[in-house]
């Protein structure tokens, strides 16, 4: 019987490589401290399949979020767009920059951000030591957008122990200037080409595939041998023809077609990956 763990997590894995990609670039993944990381996100590329065990692991911290908020209710705290309620919505950018928190929550002070999260026993230790923005940068990122878009001057930062339900509560104030560095942070990933018309497409953030920041990611093969990948998903969002201006309005630009898109997550036998190398469109020079 033990044979079926592994195939457990091949289900789980094979079955999210299966879901349809999502169409905007989230404002929980902008933190990144790699650039590119979120371009390759944003532009669909294929990546390695994440491990069956690491997304039972997420929906596990999707179940602490439906216990938080229903706690913090039964303590009389007021919430607004938390679970059960219909999610909260921010997005920019022409809506290809887009983020959902987990609520909005009430104290005798006024109206602040709810973000729940779960952890082990070393990270939940290093909340508490160091506080979310030196232990978990993404996460303090996350908030100061949420707080931009909604105009609240605070956060909750809540967070749940998975081995004890123990829970970690930090109030986080707004960082205007913050904010405003990754809403243009977003901008540079969604715009597709620079002021040459070339493809714009971000520094890496390390040269080395062992590095810290580079050992765990699953764009490691399209990164470092772009060669070597294979994209599975062909659509106008991986292909290179997509064109992003200021205006944020798609079009394609595609010799044979120059025309406004209606849904980027179509491809056509035109589609030409994005991440080929060299990084050249079809009939340039």
């Amino acid at each position: 019987m033990k044979e079926i763990i592994p195939l457990i997590y091949e289900g789980v894995a094979r079955h999210e490589a299966l879901q349809p990609v999502r169409g905007y670039l989230g404002m929980s993944s902008i933190g990144s401290p790699c650039e590119l990381q979120s371009w390759f996100s944003f532009r669909q590329t294929s990546g390695a399949l994440t491990d069956g065990r690491v997304l039972m692991l997420f929906e596990t911290g999707k179940h602490v979020e439906m216990i938080v908020c229903r706690a913090l209710r039964l303590a009389g705290i007021k919430l607004k767009g938390a679970y059960p309620d219909e999610q909260l919505s921010f997005s920019d950018h022409g809506g290809f920059f887009s983020g959902h928190p987990d609520g909005i929550c009430e104290d005798e002070s006024g109206e602040m951000i709810l973000e729940i999260k779960s952890s082990n026993t070393n990270k939940f230790k290093e909340f508490q030591k160091s506080g979310v923005k030196e232990v978990y940068p993404a996460y303090h990122v996350q908030m100061q957008l949420y707080m931009h878009y909604s105009g609240l001057p605070r956060a909750v930062f809540l967070v749940m122990k998975k081995d004890d339900c123990s829970l970690y509560l930090e109030v986080v104030s707004s960082d205007p200037v913050c904010a405003e560095i990754n809403i243009e942070k977003a901008r540079r990933i969604i715009i597709t080409h620079d002021q040459t018309g070339r493809i714009s497409i971000p520094i890496p953030i390390s040269s080395d595939p062992k590095s810290d920041t580079c050992k765990w990611c699953r764009y490691q093969v399209p990164c470092f041998s772009p060669e070597e990948s294979l994209q599975s998903v062909h659509s106008c969002r991986s292909c290179a023809y997509l064109n992003i201006g200021s205006d944020f309005k798609p079009s394609c630009g595609h010799r044979d077609h120059k025309i406004p898109l209606k849904n980027i997550s179509l491809g056509c036998p035109q589609w030409n990956w994005v991440c080929r190398t060299p990084f050249t469109i079809e009939g340039e020079a």
